[in-house]
């Protein structure tokens, strides 16, 4: 089997010189292609340095001995590894000592990364594994000394022996999950660069959990009847986890909030299309109150209004409802007199909430944005990107900490 493998890859790879050569009667590309799993195929392109894995399972193991990697011949070419959805590993003695390599973007498909598979990849800066992963097995990124960022999701069980070892530059670890996670995590010896490293925890990018509301089901969608929670910030996410079923909140009943006298932020995400009478009413503390909804119906007197006496309702003072122009917040607030804060341009980057200024405000965005409560674009996702990386992720909201922690 492994002789016809071979001999295939070497086909494909003289099928597309000849292709160039004689379909085209061009120069030829530096293209080359081949096999590297039983359903997966590699092709380097090496005038741009990017080698591109597809397909779909698992990737061969190599040997650096007796079975290197087909592209190993052509180390001095990879700059950038693709590997697309559906490749389901990374094969052992895969990218070693592969000295060029800057980048590295592995999908959400891969479960496992073997033994020495980025091992001597000497100008890696940063790498984000994916919640998919379940192992990193030893020596895997042996002697990234370029590595200097590590973003990993808390569904890594187990990292093997030395697998950080002499990456001596990794200051900063991103990890999706608890401190309580970190510390289940089986991490084997070899890995004082990794557990020595600033350990960045993601906790407080949690959603109020759905056990803190009461709830019902209607035509499958989530409708919040109360709130039970004793969090005095609320951020109610698009979708919960319902007996094994996805469901999207889209309404909050009448009252749901009512006599609330705790909570003093609420950020309500862009599914919800219904507001019932006094969801928010009595809130007294309630003073800040994120819409991603532009076009929510919204109840009477559901926002920004207390209890006088059985005639008379006040309005909370400093109450300011974040929105969206030309939404039917605006002709809420507007009917009622309350202030209302546009969604308008940010100034930078930074001053995601558009407001002018770089505090928690711009904070909570990225955390809404990272929840998925909203989607941010264009000018406001550019704000977002503190570091400048073309995503937005956990490692702009830590710099983003340190943008306000600098102004003081």
């Amino acid at each position: 089997m492994k002789t016809i493998k071979k001999a295939l890859s070497l086909f494909l790879t003289a099928a597309i010189i000849l292709t160039l050569f004689v379909g085209t009667g061009m120069t030829a590309s530096a293209t080359i292609l081949g096999i590297c799993g039983d359903n997966l195929t590699w092709q380097l392109d090496a005038d741009t340095g990017v080698l591109t894995i597809s397909g779909t399972g698992a990737m061969n193991d190599f040997y650096e001995s007796s079975n290197y990697a087909p592209w190993h011949s052509n180390l001095n070419n990879i700059r950038t590894v693709t590997i697309e959805d559906g490749v389901t590993s990374i094969g052992e003695n895969a990218l070693i000592d592969c000295f060029r390599l800057t980048s590295i973007a592995i999908p959400s498909t891969v479960t496992s990364i073997g033994r020495y598979a980025f091992y001597g990849c000497i100008n890696l800066t940063s790498v984000t594994i994916p919640d998919s992963v379940l192992e990193i097995d030893e020596k895997a990124f042996l002697q990234c000394e370029s590595l200097r960022s590590l973003t990993i999701s808390s569904s890594v069980t187990s990292i093997g022996n030395r697998a950080f070892q002499e990456c001596s530059n990794l200051t900063d670890v991103f990890y999706v999950g608890t401190g309580t996670q970190w510390n289940k995590m089986k991490i084997d010896a070899g890995n004082d660069d990794l557990t020595h490293a600033v350990i960045h925890f993601t906790m407080e990018l949690t959603a109020t959990p759905l056990s803190d509301f009461s709830y019902r089901l209607v035509h499958g969608g989530i409708h919040i009847t109360g709130y039970i929670g004793s969090d005095t910030t609320v951020q109610i996410a698009e979708s919960y986890i319902v007996k094994g079923s996805e469901r999207i909140v889209t309404n909050i009943e009448e009252s749901a909030f009512e006599g609330n006298e705790s909570i003093t932020y609420v950020s309500i995400p862009a599914t919800v299309d219904m507001i019932g009478d006094y969801a928010f009413y009595d809130c007294n503390a309630l003073t800040d109150v994120t819409l991603w909804s532009k076009y929510a119906e919204i109840g009477e007197l559901a926002f920004g209004y207390y209890y006088i006496d059985r005639t008379k309702d006040g309005k909370v003072d400093g109450f300011t409802l974040t929105t969206y122009d030309a939404s039917t917040a605006c002709q809420y607030l507007a009917e009622n007199g309350l202030t209302f804060r546009q969604q308008t341009k940010p100034v930078g980057k930074g001053d995601v909430d558009a407001n002018g200024e770089y505090n928690a405000a711009d904070l909570r965005v990225i955390k809404c944005h990272l929840l998925a409560f909203a989607t941010l674009q264009d000018d406001w996702l550019s704000a977002a990107d503190i570091n400048d990386d073309n995503a937005v992720d956990i490692r702009d909201l830590v710099a983003m900490k340190k943008k306000i922690a600098a102004q003081t």
